[in-house]
């Protein structure tokens, strides 16, 4: 295990122990639902890379378990959550056309904080970190069909969101979230983006997953 992997299974022990530690000390008594089932559909869009892309669809879930203080309304979950996304390019480079396609797909775990601003209507914010794979191609019609540059990375990132909820009944909720994934790069050459464009492929990169999201309260 590298230490890119032990630092983020660390960070992620320790935020899950205090929240638990936290939920516990507040002795949370809400008469409700704890647990939430959340299904995400809905486009991605690349963060970083080099221009032209197309967005393409994303998908996404995430489990969670809460409560809240005390008469506090403010609640907090802990996260589970998996998403995938994609997006594709067709530009010209040195002449050829060049067709690039890239998928995004993590796992992270993290913390949601739900405000109500009334008996239906919530707004929230996630934070987690997790492990981004990155699965990239590129081909040309303008040279050899065997010709094809593929590059596939695993690291850390670092998950932002915020969303709402509209709350139709006791156990259904639907709204919208924007997702953010900003992955630690390691500063590899990205063989795709040095084949397909003049950018050296060393730049901060990410996605952007615009969802609606339809959430099952239990």
């Amino acid at each position: 295990m590298s230490s890119h992997h032990k630092t983020l299974l660390a960070l992620l022990c320790a935020a899950a122990v205090w929240c638990g530690i936290s939920l516990g000390a507040g002795q949370a008594q809400a008469r409700g639902t704890h647990f939430i089932a959340e299904v995400n559909n809905g486009v991605g869009v690349p963060l970083g890379y080099e221009g032209g892309y197309r967005p393409g669809y994303a998908l996404g879930l995430t489990l969670g378990f809460g409560g809240k203080f005390v008469d506090n309304p403010t609640r907090f979950y802990l996260l589970g959550q998996f998403n995938s996304s994609s997006f594709s390019a067709d530009r010209v480079f040195n002449n050829k056309r060049r067709l690039v396609d890239r998928q995004v797909t993590d796992v992270n775990a993290g913390v949601r904080m739900l405000v109500p601003i009334d008996n239906r209507l919530r707004v929230f914010a996630d934070v987690a970190l997790g492990l981004a794979q990155i699965d990239s191609t590129a081909s040309s019609p303008d040279l050899p069909g065997s010709l094809i540059f593929r590059d596939t990375r695993n690291n850390p990132a670092f998950f932002t969101a915020a969303g709402m909820q509209y709350r139709i009944m006791r156990s259904l909720s639907v709204g919208a979230k924007a997702d953010f994934a900003f992955v630690f790069n390691d500063d590899e050459v990205d063989v795709v983006t040095s084949a397909t464009s003049s950018q050296t492929g060393r730049e901060q990169v990410g996605r952007l997953n615009l969802y609606l999201t339809a959430t099952l309260h239990f």
